[in-house]
């Protein structure tokens, strides 16, 4: 997964197979990408 901002992209996860966790966007995210071979669900509080 990866998060874009004004300043460019930062890779934000990268892992292979079951993932479960939080990560912090970095301020001024416009933009996410996820690649995967499965579901993915993105929630945000």
């Amino acid at each position: 997964m990866d998060g874009y901002t004004e300043d460019g992209s930062q890779n934000l996860v990268n892992e292979i197979g079951h993932y479960a966790g939080e990560v912090q966007l970095p301020d001024g995210t416009f933009l996410i990408t996820v690649h995967a071979d499965g579901m993915w669900t993105l929630t945000t509080r």
